[in-house]
């Protein structure tokens, strides 16, 4: 409880008596880089970086070039962006075992309406940001060594297995913009959820879903459907997605034998008419 006090509460010490006065003249810096309040600290490495060749009078010379990590390998997957012509959507459905999220990878994260500030918003996801994948029916999210972090509930997710597991409601931050509420079909302990979804709840992507079709996602007018249609414009009908081996099937009855999902596929649930604009199988 003591450390934990010191470590949020007390301030840094001054430097003691004694010290250099060339030593002295970077205290400032020092006591802003430990500030206890994020606002009271440098806003970037580059604003820190300044600070120290203004005072010391000299360059630190070229920065070292950011080493590249690997990449994620992200395997074989389908995605597909489904629409309607009701206020629904746009949603990703997405067949694979695991998802990659990030500007790249299973589920494309990026801050919407496209523009000049949305863009720098969007570069604050890394390409492959973070991992989800499904151990006993659990889902779990691990960070990939992104550069701004991935949170769950506000808390840290550190770039180390086992990750933190997750909940139906949880709200998962990635990085200082996207915010991403998870849910999934009810299911019981140990078994794997016929669907699960992030949606978006932050203001530069609200209403965004990225559906992960594990075994089964239907889209209709019911609680179970993982896309949400109006229950009065869609009548009691669905549309049923299954997944296997990375590709996405589609049946509009009950019995029916499930098709491939094809790019351009057009249904009618209901009164809602769905599209659908599909991806090569990804690698």
């Amino acid at each position: 409880r003591e450390f934990f006090a010191q470590h949020h509460f007390r301030e840094v010490e001054p430097f003691p008596e004694g010290v250099a006065t060339g030593v002295r003249a970077f205290e400032a810096i020092v006591r802003r880089a430990l500030a206890k309040r994020p606002v009271d600290r440098f806003e970037s490495a580059d604003a820190m970086r300044a600070a120290i060749e203004s005072v010391g009078g000299f360059s630190l010379g070229e920065r070292n070039p950011a080493v590249p990590r690997p990449e994620e390998p992200i395997g074989v997957f389908s995605r597909a962006e489904v629409v309607t012509d009701v206020a629904v959507g746009p949603v990703q459905l997405i067949a694979s075992p695991r998802l990659v999220l990030g500007r790249t990878g299973h589920a494309v994260v990026r801050c919407v309406p496209k523009d000049a500030v949305n863009e720098q918003r969007s570069l604050t996801v890394s390409r492959h940001h973070a991992r989800v994948e499904w151990r006993g029916g659990q889902a779990w999210i691990v960070d990939l060594g992104s550069r701004t972090g991935t949170s769950v509930g506000g808390r840290a997710v550190t770039a180390v297995a086992p990750g933190v597991a997750l909940k139906s409601g949880d709200e998962v931050g990635l990085g200082p913009h996207v915010r991403l509420r998870f849910e999934h079909a009810s299911v019981s302990p140990g078994v794997l959820p016929a669907w699960a979804r992030f949606t978006r709840v932050d203001p530069h992507g609200v209403g965004i879903a990225h559906v992960v079709v594990l075994t089964e996602a239907s889209a209709g007018g019911e609680s179970r459907d993982a896309i949400q249609l109006p229950a009065e414009l869609a009548l009691g009908e669905r549309v049923v997605f299954r997944a296997a081996e990375g590709v996405i099937t589609v049946a509009t009855k009950e019995g029916d034998r499930d098709t491939l999902l094809a790019d351009r596929q057009v249904w009618k649930v209901g009164r809602v008419t769905l599209v659908v604009a599909m991806e090569t199988l990804g690698a």
